[in-house]
């Protein structure tokens, strides 16, 4: 892990909050915050994550040189590394639901968060976050996660090596990192590769409105393409997406 300027801790509020306070004083890209649990973990829209003993949970400082409005694909980057270090450690088949949660069997199984702080009309550092659940319990996740999470461990019926599993996304995420913004189709083609989304029928909550829809695709910035029932195509940036049942 030379290459990674790994911190680690036992028990931490938010890898997220702490890798935010490393990058403001300083401390360099590739510096990764990983912590055994987290108490106060969040996953989009301040949501909280349950991140117990077992999984893991790390952050990492970016300071990218590209324009604010490549930010997004560090979140897609991220999804195809850890869909690909999973798919690869565990032979399990790993998918990823737009913008970039991962999922085995239509069950969540690692999440991603990127916070980008500005200065000016530039991005000064990006904190990225992942969580994957190696070897939790899903039966001791809050009664609403239950049945929506799955562990790598029970999947596989043995532990996995959390260290191995970090460094596996980090060497992923580096090389696909460094195709942004040049090379940024690399990700976008990887990302539709192991898309659940794209073909599906769904429900996006945008900005306060509903979009009931087929995925279509994504476009170089990874917006999402819906064709409503009315066959007008609508570009999302921002949202949730909820895939929906077909009616056969």
């Amino acid at each position: 892990m030379s290459r990674y300027n790994v911190l680690k801790f036992n028990v931490v509020p938010s890898t997220m909050d702490l890798a935010k306070t490393y990058a403001a004083q300083g401390y360099p890209e590739w510096t990764v915050i990983l912590a055994t649990e987290q108490t106060g973990g969040r996953g989009r829209y301040g949501r909280s994550w349950f991140s117990p003993r077992g999984g893991l949970w790390f952050s990492v400082i970016l300071r990218p040189k590209f324009e604010v409005y490549y930010t997004s694909l560090i979140g897609f980057a991220a999804a195809v590394a850890v869909v690909e270090a999973i798919r690869e450690l565990t032979n399990l088949e790993a998918f990823v639901k737009w913008p970039n949660d991962v999922l085995i069997k239509d069950k969540k199984v690692a999440g991603i968060l990127v916070e980008a702080t500005l200065l000016a009309d530039r991005v000064e550092f990006v904190v990225l976050g992942i969580g994957v659940n190696t070897n939790i319990s899903s039966k001791e996740a809050p009664n609403d996660l239950r049945n929506r999470i799955c562990s790598l461990k029970e999947l596989v019926g043995k532990e996995i090596q959390n260290e191995t599993m970090m460094v596996a996304i980090l060497d992923k995420l580096s090389l696909l990192y460094s195709h942004i913004p040049e090379k940024a189709h690399v990700i976008i083609d990887k990302w539709k590769s192991y898309s659940s989304t794209i073909g599906s029928l769904i429900r996006a909550k945008v900005r306060g409105r509903e979009i009931y829809g087929r995925a279509i695709d994504v476009d170089s910035l990874g917006r999402l393409l819906i064709r409503t029932g009315e066959g007008a195509v609508i570009r999302v940036d921002v949202g949730e997406v909820i895939h929906l049942r077909e009616v056969s």
